[in-house]
């Protein structure tokens, strides 16, 4: 029994041996990426608590704008917010950076620089850039002096409504009332509407008497130079061109009707009608009969209306509807 008891203890310790050298072997082989097998594992070393731990590329974003003319912002998407972070700052790669320019004080975007080169501004949103993280990254906006813009105000009296309307340096149409900054060089057309049996009396322009523009009373139209307003008076009276209308053979003009700021209103055949107001006709033919062509002034009118029972058009001088 003596002798039994010294050789199973040897036995017991031997293999315990073995089981901590084929542990340790096991720890070693994966912290090198491989399996007890010696396949590849895929990932990162393992990190002090025993897990796998992903290693990011991350990258410097430098941003700024040339001269510090106008402020600039720059974001990223964290947890579904923009957030916004500082030049300099570290982002991890295939991180999608906004930088956004604030454009004030008549400043427009000339070009971006990204990394040393030229980047073209966009079309639809010019003072933003958005860029995907490849590499550091080093951004600068550059801007320059846009064309002057001045505020135009329209002032307007009693009996009648004012309206000013341009195509802005984009070619958007644009109408308004009141004030509104407006670039150098734009072409402005102011219409003042007078109410029911009124009439324009005087245009101003800062403060001095001006000529309304052709033959219409109702417009004055002028080239923007320097900060302006333009204000028109009223004066009772009735002005504008006369609008008759008719109807051939085998049918009538069941409604004539202006569209004045005031609403809608009937009016008869020989009316004077303001100048730059939308009018509109219905016609009804005779049973078994349709609408075959309007006439202005003895031109048929645009295709579209052929074949219509309603016309609408704006007055312009002197029309005859038929």
């Amino acid at each position: 029994m003596k002798r039994i008891l010294p050789l199973m203890l040897t036995l017991l310790t031997m293999l315990l041996t073995a089981l901590i050298g084929t542990a340790q072997e096991s720890a070693a082989t994966n912290y090198m990426g491989l399996t007890a097998t010696g396949a590849r594992v895929t990932g990162a070393p393992i990190g002090a608590e025993g897990a796998l731990r992903q290693e990011t590329q991350m990258y410097k974003v430098n941003f700024s704008v040339a001269d510090g003319l106008v402020n600039m912002q720059a974001t990223y998407p964290k947890d579904n917010w923009d957030t916004q972070f500082n030049s300099g700052d570290e982002l991890p790669a295939g991180t999608e950076v906004t930088f956004f320019v604030f454009l004030e004080g008549g400043y427009e975007m000339d070009h971006w620089v990204v990394n040393g080169n030229e980047v073209a501004p966009g079309e639809d949103f010019p003072q933003r850039l958005q860029w995907t993280l490849t590499e550091d990254l080093t951004v600068q906006a550059v801007v320059k002096m846009g064309a002057a813009k001045y505020k135009i105000t329209l002032e307007k009296g009693q009996g009648g409504s004012i309206e000013g309307k341009y195509v802005d340096e984009e070619g958007y149409n644009i109408t308004f009332d009141g004030e509104k900054d407006i670039q150098e060089g734009i072409e402005l057309s102011v219409r003042a509407t007078p109410d029911p049996n009124r009439m324009v009396d005087k245009w101003y322009y800062n403060g001095n008497e001006v000529t309304p523009t052709g033959d219409d009373p109702n417009l004055y139209v002028f080239n923007v130079t320097e900060e302006a307003t333009v204000y028109v008076t009223f004066k009772e009276g009735q002005s504008g061109y006369v609008v008759t209308y008719s109807a051939g053979e085998h049918g009538s003009i069941e409604k004539a009707e202006v569209y004045l700021p005031s609403g809608i209103e009937s009016f008869e055949s020989g009316e004077a009608i303001s100048a730059g107001l939308n009018v509109k006709f219905t016609a009804q033919p005779d049973k078994g009969y349709e609408v075959d062509q309007w006439y202005v002034n003895d031109q048929p009118a645009e295709s579209y209306y052929a074949g219509k029972p309603e016309f609408e058009t704006m007055v312009e001088g002197k029309m005859d509807i038929r």
